[in-house]
C-alpha cells in the first residue's frame, strides 16, 4: 500500500500498537508520529497506587485473586509493549505533541526528532453544548473512564465518601459499562479491577450514590457532562485527556489531578481546581468548594471555556497541522 500510494509523509497516530512499528519499518520516506499516550511514561502508574495491602482484605479474600490478575495482565500484556513503543518512537523524524509532558517523553525516547506542537480538534457535540449552573444536576460528579486502576476512580469514590455527610444528595457518575450488570460468571466479575471498585463502593455505603452510565457516544457523553455539577479527572497519569478538554470547552467546572501533561491544559484556580493525584481528601475539598460557591463555579466555567475554545479552534489547528506538514516535507528544522 505504501509503495502504491507513495505518500510525501507517513503520519501515524499513537505509538503503542505493533502495526505502527511495522508500517514505519516498511517506509524509508519522511515519518511523523502523533503522540497520544506514551505507555513507557505510564509504566509506574499501572496499579493506580494500589499496594499489596489493598488486596489483602479479610472481608474480601477474592481481592488477592484480583491483585494477581492485575499483576499477570501487566506482565503478559503491558510490559511487552514497552519495547515496541520505544522502537516506534525511535524511528520518527518528526513528532507531533500537545503538552510539556509528551515533549519530555519525546526528548527522552528520541532526542534527535523534531517536535511540533499541535492541539486536537474535538468531537462536534462539545462545541455545540454549554454548561449552566441552573441546568445541571446539583452535587453530581462525572468521571469519564473507570475501566482501569490507572484512571484512579477508587480515589473519586473515597472523596465522595468524605463529602457525603455534607452533601447527602451527591452522586458520582462513571462512564462505561456497569459491572453490576455483568454475569456473575464473567471474568470481570471475578478478577477485574471492577471487583475491587464494586466492593469499595459497597463497603463505603455508596451503592445508591454511584451510577455507571454504560457506554456513551459523543452526543450522550456531552449531554451527561453538561448536566453534571463538576467533572473530575482522577487519573494517576495522563497526557492530554480529551475528557478534560471536552469539559472545558463546554464550560463544565473541572477538578483534575495534577499529572503528566494536564498542567499544560489549564491554570489552577483560574480555569480549573487541581488536586494531587491519589489524595481523596484534597479532591473532596475541591469538590466542596465548587458545590458551595456558585460564583466560583461560574468563574471557572467561563475561563475554561474561553481557553479551550482558543486551544481547540478547528481552523487554527488545521493551519498548524498543515504548516507542520510543510516543514516535514521541506526537511526544515522545527
Amino acid at each position: 500500500m505504501l509503495a502504491e500510494f507513495a505518500p510525501d509523509i507517513l503520519h501515524v497516530e499513537g505509538t503503542e500498537m505493533a502495526y505502527t512499528r511495522r508500517f514505519l519499518s516498511s517506509w524509508s520516506g519522511r515519518r511523523l508520529i502523533s503522540l497520544q499516550g506514551v505507555i513507557n511514561g505510564y509504566k509506574p502508574y499501572q496499579f493506580g497506587h494500589l499496594s499489596a495491602g489493598d488486596f489483602l482484605n479479610l472481608r474480601h479474600p477474592q481481592h488477592m485473586i484480583v491483585g494477581l490478575a492485575l499483576l499477570a495482565n501487566n506482565l503478559v500484556k503491558f510490559l511487552p509493549r514497552l519495547r515496541g513503543e520505544r522502537e516506534t518512537i525511535a524511528m520518527a523524524d518528526h513528532i507531533l505533541g500537545r503538552t510539556i509532558w509528551d515533549r519530555a517523553q519525546a526528548n527522552w525516547l528520541n532526542p534527535e526528532a523534531k517536535y511540533h506542537h499541535c492541539p486536537r480538534i474535538l468531537r462536534d457535540p462539545f462545541y455545540e453544548k454549554r454548561w449552566s449552573r441552573t441546568d445541571c444536576e446539583p452535587f453530581s460528579i462525572f468521571v469519564g473512564n473507570g475501566a482501569s486502576a490507572l484512571k484512579g476512580v477508587h480515589f473519586a469514590v473515597r472523596a465522595l465518601a468524605q463529602i457525603h455527610h455534607k452533601f447527602p444528595d451527591a452522586k458520582l457518575y462513571i462512564a462505561g459499562r456497569n459491572p453490576w450488570s455483568l454475569s456473575r460468571l464473567s471474568a470481570q466479575r471475578l478478577v477485574g479491577y471492577s471487583v475491587y471498585l464494586m466492593d469499595l463502593i459497597s463497603d463505603l455505603g455508596l451503592r445508591d450514590h454511584v451510577v455507571f452510565t454504560g457506554q456513551l457516544d459523543a452526543e450522550q457523553m456531552a449531554e451527561r457532562m453538561r448536566r453534571s455539577h463538576v467533572v473530575v479527572l482522577s487519573s494517576l497519569i495522563e497526557n492530554s485527556p480529551n475528557t478534560l478538554a471536552e469539559a472545558m470547552l463546554m464550560g463544565v467546572p473541572a477538578v483534575p489531578s495534577y499529572v503528566g501533561g494536564v498542567p499544560s491544559m489549564a491554570q489552577d484556580e483560574k480555569e480549573v481546581l487541581y488536586y494531587r493525584a491519589g489524595d481523596p481528601a484534597m479532591l473532596a475539598w475541591q469538590l466542596q468548594r465548587v458545590f458551595e460557591d456558585d460564583d466560583l463555579a461560574e468563574k471557572l466555567s467561563e475561563a475554561a471555556r474561553i481557553r479551550a475554545s482558543a486551544t481547540h479552534d478547528p481552523e487554527t489547528i488545521i493551519e498548524t497541522l498543515v504548516n507542520a506538514y510543510h516543514t516535514v516535507v521541506a526537511g526544515q528544522p522545527a
